[in-house]
């Protein structure tokens, strides 16, 4: 009947109603859950980099300690001290090196403009070639990650060539250089500015000035 249709239709609506329910509820747990272990994560990162930074600065003292011993053992011998090399802060900046930064004498330290520096330095194809899924990757894992900035350092070689100058070659971080053009033409894509994005624009470079052989690259 009518009235059984009726009872039977209510029936099976409050199920929806309360299995819906029971999902939302669920799903709000979850999501909950979620979140707690996300700021757990959180926290152990920064304690993991906490304690990175106090193992970096643990390595430095006993480099420092080493450093001292053997300079006592060489006055103790009588044996010529060497003297540290003088690092020079005052220099010039480079139209794509960038930002002058420091000269250890063996090499200079700029920040540079990655797409700059990767559109105007070639890669030093004799020891590696940049592999494009790598550079996806890099690039995939940079856009989700909450740390800005771009790791290490980018190195260049600089070498005399056949005509009389100077030819400057990319021997590591192109697959970082790679990952950055990628990843600037996504955000470009969808109406982003890369330049706004903390430490995105920027990254360091070590120069290492005319290496002379063609086996500058393996060292």
């Amino acid at each position: 009947s009518e009235k059984d249709f009726d009872a039977v239709k209510q029936a099976i609506d409050r199920i929806v109603v309360k299995n819906y329910e029971d999902m939302k509820r669920v799903q709000d747990t979850a999501l909950n859950d979620a979140r707690k272990h996300q700021k757990e994560v959180n926290a152990l990162t920064n304690k993991v980099r906490d304690l990175e930074v106090q193992l970096i600065l643990a390595a430095s003292e006993v480099t420092d300690l080493e450093e001292l011993l053997s300079r006592a053992a060489q006055a103790q011998n009588g044996t010529a001290i060497p003297m540290p090399p003088v690092i020079t802060t005052g220099g010039e900046d480079h139209p794509v090196f960038g930002k002058f930064l420091a000269d250890f004498g063996y090499k200079q330290i700029y920040a540079a403009d990655p797409g700059k520096l990767y559109a105007a330095t070639p890669i030093y194809k004799k020891q590696r070639i940049l592999r494009t899924e790598r550079a996806s990757a890099i690039a995939r894992v940079k856009k989700q990650s909450k740390v800005t900035g771009w790791p290490g350092t980018i190195s260049v070689v600089e070498f005399p060539t056949d005509e009389g100058r100077t030819q400057a070659v990319l021997v590591d971080g192109q697959h970082r250089l790679g990952a950055f053009t990628l990843l600037q033409r996504q955000l470009k894509s969808q109406g982003q500015d890369p330049t706004q994005i903390a430490g995105m624009s920027e990254i360091l470079v070590e120069l290492y000035p005319t290496v002379e052989g063609e086996d500058m690259a393996a060292e």
